[in-house]
């Protein structure tokens, strides 16, 4: 049994210059000033429960696991408008003669920034038979796969206005692992896979998921004891 939590939080600040627009005609290249604010919060839950044991002469290994994450994102990226645009030449922008404005100078936009929220659950079983000892083994497994995303396009409307984006599917993967030598391996896998659709039909209506499909199939070797 293997359990773990994890939490990852981070904060930056800063003031920059990016580079808005490139143009090759005049051999210029225009810079602009953006404040950048963003805060991020993630956590993370595992648990992963395993058994061995044997069915007749056939072992098998049985895994059943889960996974949780909650992962919260506020991002305010504010350009400018005091500092405008620098344009400088391509082959000699003369960084040190531009500054970044500081950070207390940068005046708040109508929209000062965004928010997302997200929410990922997953719950799978996985299922290992060594059919033929040493020689063939054959893998079958089934996940539970839910995403719920909440996103702000603008934090300072009121009353808040959230966009939703959801999506669950049921996932599976089938392969097998031939292996006639030992330092010789023959795999083959067929998985599926799914994302939630971001995009809507005329009616504002979210587009269905987005569902794959995986076919993978290889040889692995070691040789010289590696």
């Amino acid at each position: 049994m293997k359990l773990r939590a994890n939490h990852l939080n981070y904060h930056r600040i800063g003031s920059e210059l990016l580079v808005s627009n490139d143009n090759w005609q005049t051999d210029t290249v225009t810079f602009i000033a953006r404040r950048n604010k963003q805060d991020y919060d993630n956590w993370t839950l595992l648990g992963d429960f395993s058994g061995r044991y044997n069915i007749g002469p056939v072992e098998n290994q049985s895994n059943f696991g889960y996974s949780y994450a909650d992962e919260l994102n506020n991002s305010r990226f504010w350009i400018s408008s005091a500092f405008g645009s620098k344009v400088r030449a391509i082959d000699n922008p003369q960084m040190d003669t531009i500054g970044a404005p500081e950070l207390l100078s940068y005046t708040a936009p109508a929209n000062p920034g965004s928010r997302s929220q997200t929410y990922r659950g997953n719950m799978y079983y996985q299922h290992t038979a060594q059919v033929i000892p040493d020689k063939l083994s054959l893998v079958a497994g089934m996940t539970y796969s839910s995403i719920s995303q909440y996103n702000e396009s603008n934090i300072s409307v009121s009353p808040r206005q959230v966009d939703l984006i959801r999506g669950t599917k049921e996932l599976h993967r089938y392969g097998l692992v031939y292996t006639p030598v030992k330092s010789l391996a023959f795999y083959a896998l067929e998985s599926t896979t799914f994302a939630p659709a971001s995009s809507r039909d005329i009616n504002g209506r979210l587009l269905p998921t987005l569902d794959g499909e995986g076919l993978e199939a290889g040889v692995k070797s070691a040789v010289f004891n590696g």
